[in-house]
């Protein structure tokens, strides 16, 4: 009993010897998601950021002094979803992987002043902000063409963001109207004149008849003109 009671104090010191080593012997997951990302974001324009999903809680891998990012060849620029692997080669080799995630960020646009329902959008009325895709407003309108050309179903306060079930496609270019053709290129247009076949919305294809007989096919234009296709 008396021996044991001396080789306790000594067996305690032990145990807490090894909890207190044991937490330098495995690699910090922490330190290496953050490593993945710094890696990563290194690589990546501005408009651009990674979420790296951090690694399973009980994985334990050896400390590695000089843990090596892989990164994958020949895909510039990086986006998408991701496995990113990271090596180790000394004391003990290992590699694990990680998912990454490249959000980018979009332009949407919403309104620089009051807009009234049935009002035609121009480019005057609205501006433009950015946001990353789980950002973005609803319904958000992210492409010019998405309202080029088109009228308001509903009122849109300033500073509000456009939505796409509030937009109305508006013809620009109607079956029977004559339009103006206009053919460019690196140093000449030409102008001409021809009778539209259809009716179309700004962007839209559609198919004119010229003086001679010969149809041609163009894009409406806000305007109600054509821009003839080369």
């Amino acid at each position: 009993m008396k021996r044991l009671q001396r080789l306790l104090p000594s067996c305690l010191l032990l145990i807490s010897l090894a909890a207190q080593a044991q937490p330098s012997t495995w690699h910090k997951l922490d330190a290496l998601r953050e490593q993945v990302a710094a890696a990563v974001g290194a690589q990546l324009p501005a408009s651009s950021r990674v979420q790296v999903s951090p690694p399973d809680p009980q994985l334990q891998l050896p400390a590695c002094p000089r843990p090596e990012v892989l990164l994958p060849s020949g895909q510039q620029p990086l986006r998408g979803q991701l496995r990113i692997g990271v090596r180790c080669q000394k004391p003990q080799p290992w590699t694990v992987y990680l998912s990454a995630s490249i959000q980018e960020s979009r332009t949407y646009y919403l309104a620089r002043i009051p807009l009234q329902a049935g009002h035609q959008l121009q480019a005057q009325d609205l501006t433009n902000a950015q946001a990353y895709t789980e950002n973005l407003p609803p319904g958000a309108v992210t492409d010019e063409r998405q309202w080029l050309g088109r009228s308001l179903t509903a009122a849109v306060a300033a500073g509000a963001p456009l939505n796409q079930q509030w937009l109305r496609t508006v013809n620009v270019v109607t079956a029977g109207q004559t339009v103006k053709l206009v053919l460019g290129g690196a140093g000449f247009r030409i102008n001409s004149e021809g009778r539209a076949l259809g009716n179309a919305a700004a962007g839209q294809p559609v198919q004119v008849r010229v003086a001679s007989g010969q149809t041609v096919r163009g894009q409406a234009q806000v305007g109600g003109w054509v821009e003839i296709d080369l």
